[in-house]
């Protein structure tokens, strides 16, 4: 595993720990009120393989029974983000005016993309939220992103990007929170055993451009734009 990953996970989870047993969580409002989501976003990212997908689900079941309350992803929301080519916002108009030089650039940064491989492992958290830990087998993932930043960047379409952090790790949100916690020393104990479980591997074949909400909600994403990984070439 990627060391510098590793600690990156390690340390977010030692903040975090200390805020779940706090009290301090940050309960996400519009989930907390049952509110519809009107912001869209457009998104580069990839799916787990089904295995994977289906061990999540399967321990977020055993997380359920601890904390019900809370927001759990289901297996077709599970994605790791590649790049955000803007947040998701309810003044998406403007952004989606320009699709065509999006796609424009998007093809031609994508197209030597060759496959590559993320193993899942472990968990991590935000004050917020709940991720599988994801660590790439090589450095095409970070690559793919420069490239995409720099073209995009290029093109004159960069001014949103990591508008909130650049990206750096290969997580997937597997939980956000919507009440308090309940139960936060049985919470934490349990994400704390949790550190180490081996969810399996994926090999990233696609790639999806998706219109999104903040919580790619299943029937609210829409796959813009597939790409397809085949090439043996480096980025």
């Amino acid at each position: 595993m990627d060391s510098e990953l590793t600690e990156t996970y390690a340390t977010l989870w030692q903040r975090t720990r200390c805020v779940f047993l706090q009290g301090d969580a940050q309960i996400d409002p519009l989930l907390h009120d049952h509110t519809p989501d009107a912001r869209r976003g457009l998104t580069v990212l990839f799916r787990p393989q089904p295995e994977v997908a289906a061990r999540v689900a399967a321990w977020l079941d055993e997380l359920a029974a601890i904390e019900p309350a809370q927001v759990f992803y289901a297996p077709a929301q599970l994605h790791v983000t590649v790049l955000s080519l803007f947040t998701a916002t309810s003044a998406y108009a403007p952004y989606f005016a320009q699709l065509a030089r999006y796609l424009a650039v998007l093809d031609a940064a994508l197209s030597s993309l060759p496959l590559f491989t993320v193993a899942f492992q472990g968990v991590t958290a935000s004050p917020a939220a709940v991720m599988i830990q994801g660590f790439p087998t090589d450095d095409t993932l970070e690559r793919a992103r420069t490239a995409l930043r720099t073209s995009l960047t290029a093109a004159g379409l960069g001014d949103e990007l990591d508008r909130r952090y650049q990206l750096t790790t290969a997580h997937m949100t597997a939980l956000r929170l919507r009440t308090p916690l309940c139960a936060s020393a049985q919470f934490v104990a349990q994400l704390d055993q949790a550190r180490t479980i081996d969810f399996g591997v994926t090999r990233v074949n696609e790639l999806l451009l998706v219109e999104n909400d903040w919580y790619m909600t299943p029937g609210v994403v829409k796959v813009v734009q597939r790409y397809p990984l085949t090439s043996t070439q480096p980025v």
